[in-house]
């Protein structure tokens, strides 16, 4: 199974077009992918870079862009990549885990603070912090997110990709409340930012993978609890 979660960069021209672009690139190649799946996915990120680039054209690199976050599942192995500030992030016994880092400028300055070339507290409140360092649009990626070995998938596990606009509107503590909740996780995670009423809430994006409990009842059918 492939799930990916694109995400337009805001305030930049056509950004729903170039998200859509991505996601059509990663969905249509995996139809034909072969081979190993973290090799796959990332064939499929340097067919979706392409799709971008070639839909923005020479003129058009880093007038646009957009996130990308992607997972592939196979044989109880949760492997993944992603690209610019959306995030993956992985509920497994009452704790939330991020998965993947940030391609975002404070990162960088962090760097620069072990380094002596600026304080950490001016790497921390930087007024270009949040920026994007590496994003599908700008030609070459800059950085790649890739895990050293794949996630082995536990019973009850919850594996969540999102935009910012979701994990910048709830804490951690309210993602895992939503997380926890009885029912539909999507409608929890859409009842809790919703219930901010943010004015500046940002477009929001979720994909939810969900390990269930699954056994053979008397008949040999599957069945779940």
């Amino acid at each position: 199974m492939l799930a990916v979660v694109a995400d337009g960069m805001g305030g930049l021209a056509d950004g729903d077009k170039v998200s859509q672009a991505a996601v059509t690139a990663m969905a249509n190649g995996f139809f034909h992918a072969q081979g190993k799946p973290g090799h796959v996915l990332l064939s499929l990120l340097e067919q979706a870079n392409q799709a971008v680039n070639g839909l923005l054209g020479p003129d058009g690199l880093r007038h646009s862009g957009s996130t990308m976050v992607a997972a592939l599942i196979e044989n109880s192995t949760f492997h993944y990549l992603s690209v610019g500030d959306s995030r993956i992030c992985l509920f497994r016994d009452g704790a939330l885990y991020q998965l993947n880092r940030e391609h975002i400028y404070c990162n960088e300055l962090y760097t620069d603070g072990v380094n002596g070339l600026c304080s950490l507290q001016e790497a921390e409140s930087h007024p270009k912090g949040g920026g994007l360092t590496s994003f599908l649009g700008m030609g070459e990626l800059k950085y790649v997110d890739i895990p050293a070995q794949p996630v082995v998938i536990r019973e009850g596990d919850v594996f969540v990709l999102m935009s910012d606009g979701v994990y910048n509107a709830l804490t951690e503590y309210e993602m895992i409340q939503a997380l926890s909740a009885p029912g539909s996780i999507a409608d929890a995670l859409r009842s809790a930012i919703q219930a901010k009423g943010y004015s500046n809430q940002d477009n929001y994006t979720a994909v939810i993978v969900r390990r269930h409990d699954v056994w053979l009842d008397d008949d040999g059918n599957l069945r779940e609890p």
